[in-house]
Parts: structure tokens; C-alpha cells; sequence
């Protein structure tokens, strides 16, 4: 699945190099500029899918993660997440958080991939400094949408 993943995903960034159309692309540093992601996600106020291990968010972002979970089941926002599987991601899966969990047997991900509404974050839990890219527009959306919705119905 991580190869496929990976092969469509070098082929899309392909044909958009060979593009007119662009999407909009912003880039977040930090502790902070990762919580301002997670902020936009609460904002947009839309189902989250990703691929995403909560063991490394937490080690990235400490609390502020349970504050980003308060806030997403108050503003009634619903998770679809794939993860791999450890006893952390085994905890949050058995809570009752408007999270809706599969596991993948093989995630080597020290960041995570989220989809929602119209935007995609791609963030990495560099212990330094972790960083994120937020994708803006429909054709971007969709096509990572696609992605996580074949994997779903995989794992």
C-alpha cells in the first residue's frame, strides 16, 4: 500500500510540474506553525481523514493534542484515521472521540497526511523543528481524498 501510495503520488507531483494550473501552497515551521494547521483544521469545520500515528503527535506536541481532540468532538468534527499500530494509537482508538480508526501493519511515517475540505496538510514531526505544507484546492483535495478512501477500504 506504502508503494503504491508512493508511485501515484511521484506521478501526480509529475504531471503537475508539467502544469499550468498550481495550487496554493502555504508552509508552517515550528511547534506553533504545526498548532496553526491543526487551528485551520478546527476552523474549516469538515470531516479529518489521514494517515497519522498519535504516539508522534504527542511526542511533537505534547497537550496541546487533547486540547485539538476537545475541540474537534465540540465543533461535532469527525476523524477517519489509518495508523499504525502501537499501544498509544490502541488507546485513542478505543475512546470515543468521533474517531473512526484503522491500522496499517506497515506506516513508517514520523509525520502525518491530512485531508480536509478543500486543503491537505502534510506534516512532519522533525524533532528539531517540525514543519507542514497546507495544499489548497479542489484537484488537490480530491485526489489525496482518493487516495485515503482506497486505502480505507484496504486496511
Amino acid at each position: 500500500m506504502y508503494d503504491e501510495a508512493k508511485e501515484v503520488l511521484g506521478n501526480f507531483l509529475t504531471v503537475l510540474q508539467e502544469s499550468t494550473w498550481k495550487p496554493n501552497v502555504m508552509y508552517f515551521e515550528g511547534i506553533q506553525g504545526v498548532i496553526d494547521i491543526y487551528e485551520d483544521m478546527i476552523a474549516t469545520g469538515q470531516e479529518i481523514r489521514g494517515w497519522t500515528d498519535i504516539q508522534k503527535i504527542n511526542e511533537a506536541l505534547g497537550d496541546y493534542h487533547e486540547e485539538f481532540i476537545q475541540k474537534r468532538v465540540k465543533n461535532k468534527i469527525t476523524s477517519y484515521a489509518i495508523m499504525p499500530k502501537n499501544p498509544i494509537n490502541d488507546r485513542y482508538a478505543e475512546k470515543s472521540e468521533m474517531r473512526n480508526v484503522k491500522f496499517s501493519d506497515y506506516l513508517p511515517i514520523n509525520g502525518e497526511i491530512r485531508i480536509y475540505g478543500e486543503k491537505v496538510a502534510v506534516i512532519t514531526f522533525h524533532a528539531e523543528k517540525p514543519v507542514g505544507f497546507v495544499f489548497s484546492g479542489s484537484v488537490m483535495s480530491s485526489i489525496f481524498r482518493g487516495l485515503f478512501e482506497h486505502a480505507w477500504h484496504q486496511s
